[in-house]
């Protein structure tokens, strides 16, 4: 049984997960992903995988990287920002991205140089 989605949680000001196609990348549930989100590509944590295709005529976008091939949040860890998030009323994206180490964390920096 292969498993063709993946909800994902991303460190947004919004309440729910977002759903990815996966194409290819080994992925598991607790682990990192880099997927598209707006113009931007944003690191996530997966919550689930699953072969329920999200209803409607919504169009999916496939998951660009996985950076974990093991869980870095094991199922305790996911639980525990679960009731964090609901507890404090916090986004989970964001709480789960507090709960990973600051090396983690992609910055993005501008440079810009006069020619």
């Amino acid at each position: 049984m292969s498993q063709q989605f993946c909800d994902v949680a991303l460190p947004v000001p919004l309440d729910t997960p977002f759903t990815y196609k996966v194409d290819g990348a080994p992925v598991v549930a607790g682990g990192r992903v880099i997927v598209p989100f707006r113009e931007k590509r944003l690191q996530g944590i997966v919550l689930r995988l699953h072969d329920e295709a999200p209803s409607g005529k919504v169009k999916l976008k496939s998951v660009i990287a996985a950076l974990d091939s093991t869980p870095v949040l094991d199922e305790n860890l996911l639980a525990l920002g679960a009731w964090i998030a609901r507890y404090y009323l916090a986004p989970l994206g964001e709480v789960y991205r507090t709960m990973l180490p600051l090396a983690a964390e992609f910055k993005q920096v501008i440079a810009y140089s006069i020619t």
